[in-house]
């Protein structure tokens, strides 16, 4: 299998959510899947005013799981927020992976 490359569109609200106290969450996420995640500042695709762009790269396996720890923390930070104000977050939010898309899409996993 060889690298890829594909971004990964947040909400600004969340950055500081992904990337952690001094790099800590996005330095583990790295580690545990093997792909390398940083913040970019020159997208390839178009980003809404109110999001960030994350340069996701490494094998496609590498890349689906940073994704979907990305999508876990995003998805329990809004279930938090959610069940503080007394809502069920299983019938507001969508399921994790719902969330974003990937540019380039990723497509169907084998």
């Amino acid at each position: 299998m060889g690298s890829k490359k594909v971004e990964y569109h947040v909400h600004d609200q969340y950055v500081a959510l992904v990337i952690g106290k001094k790099g800590v969450t996005i330095k583990a996420i790295n580690e545990r899947t093997g792909a390398f995640v940083i913040i970019t500042h020159n997208p390839e695709y178009p980003v809404k005013p109110d999001h960030k762009a994350f340069a996701i790269s490494g094998t496609e396996d590498s890349i689906r799981l940073a994704v979907k720890e990305i999508e876990m923390l995003l998805y329990n930070a809004k279930a938090g927020h959610l069940q503080k104000q007394g809502i069920d977050p299983t019938m507001v939010l969508p399921p994790p992976g719902m969330f974003c898309q990937t540019y380039p899409p990723l497509g169907p996993a084998l």
